[in-house]
């Protein structure tokens, strides 16, 4: 989640999607769903502050992340949903992002 994150804050929705296994989300249904909340700027959160949950996904080999982003170091309504699958890759879990919503 953490590199997932970073690249939000900086608002690198290319190197994202490049990442991005299945390609549900591209950069510009990122940007948008960021820019349409306020404008503010996602901030990663200083260690044990994020606010997430995650569970199986029935069927698969996958877990699914409701992670809820910070907009300018504050708690929003907006939260990133992902899958991670493990296929043994030694830097980094694969993950699709699903989307970016406000709840």
């Amino acid at each position: 989640m953490e590199r997932i994150v970073r690249l939000l804050a900086q608002r690198d929705f290319v190197q994202l999607t490049a990442l991005d296994r299945e390609k549900q989300l591209t950069a510009e249904d990122m940007a948008e769903a960021l820019d349409g909340y306020y404008g503010g700027a996602v901030t990663f959160p200083e260690p044990g502050i994020a606010t997430y949950d995650f569970y199986p996904v029935d069927g698969t080999e996958r877990v699914a992340v409701d992670y809820d982003l910070l907009i300018d170091d504050k708690e929003s309504w907006l939260t990133l949903q992902c899958q991670f699958f493990d296929d043994e890759t030694d830097e980094f879990y694969p993950f699709t992002l699903e989307s970016i919503h406000a709840l």
